[in-house]
């Protein structure tokens, strides 16, 4: 089974620019893989963990226990390192890269396992503002894996008023492949302040979220992983119905950290 780790080397030079601090680190990543991941896979997933790691060093973010869990736990390798891969594509948000640059890659052979070891030098820029740990959302799906046709429920439970936005990400997809569900023209309000339920049981009598295998997935597949993002804001935001990923990321880095909270859930949709 693949697995991989990261090491950040604390060599770090803050620089004030304004109201936010670049930092420059010299981090590594490292990714060991089998027969089922090639070297590009490998190569690419270690100097991604590397930004991850320095981007958490910086900022803090951490991936949480459950999507850890939950793509180690996915179905085939080819899914696990899919999914693992996305999490970290999906990381880099509250702490913007400038710019990163490859010292190194190597890839070893250790104990009948490949090891692919890439050193980059990245630069952070580093928000002054930090996130509100009392401004947050519990998010829960009703599944973890879904088949064409089953219906998705969603439950928030806030710990103080928000406004909240529901995207879906398919990252298999190409372009806009996030497309906003919630609020609909079925539910129209995005204000919570108590437990609430996607879709409520009022609304359950005129519409469901039903779980859709896309079309333009590849033919070999049967297992995907594919990812609830929710978007809690203290003030009512605007947004379109669909975005790409680099344009859904500037368009929450206008939202400063304290005012919002963002929470990914990943799960699987079978064919």
């Amino acid at each position: 089974m693949n697995h991989c780790w990261v090491r950040c080397l604390c060599i770090a030079l803050a620089m004030v620019h304004g109201l936010a601090v670049a930092v420059v680190i010299d981090t590594q990543g490292e990714y060991h893989f089998g027969p089922d991941t090639s070297r590009n896979q490998a190569c690419y997933l270690a100097a991604e963990r590397a930004k991850y790691n320095a981007l958490s060093w910086v900022v803090g973010e951490q991936l949480s226990s459950e999507e850890k869990l939950t793509c180690q736990q996915s179905a085939g390798q080819e899914t696990t390192t899919s999914c693992e891969m996305n999490k970290n594509t999906w990381s880099f948000l509250d702490g913007h890269i400038r710019t990163s640059e490859k010292v190194s890659e190597q890839v070893k052979v250790l104990d009948g396992a490949s090891v692919c070891k890439v050193t980059l030098v990245v630069d952070i820029a580093n928000p002054s503002i930090k996130t509100n740990p009392y401004f947050d959302v519990k998010v829960s799906l009703n599944k973890k894996t879904f088949r064409a046709g089953e219906a998705m429920q969603i439950e928030l439970i806030p710990n103080t008023p928000m406004h909240v936005n529901i995207f879906t990400w398919y990252p298999l997809l190409d372009g806009e492949n996030l497309v906003q569900i919630f609020p609909n023209i079925f539910e129209p309000s995005s204000y919570i302040s108590e437990f609430t339920r996607i879709p409520s049981l009022r609304a359950k009598q005129t519409y469901a979220l039903e779980s859709y295998w896309q079309p333009s997935y590849p033919n070999g597949k049967e297992v995907v992983d594919e990812w609830l993002i929710v978007v809690g804001t203290l003030k009512p935001m605007t947004w379109q119905s669909s975005y790409t990923l680099k344009a859904f990321k500037e368009k929450l880095s206008e939202i400063p950290l304290n005012e919002r909270r963002v929470v990914r859930k990943n799960y699987f949709q079978l064919r």
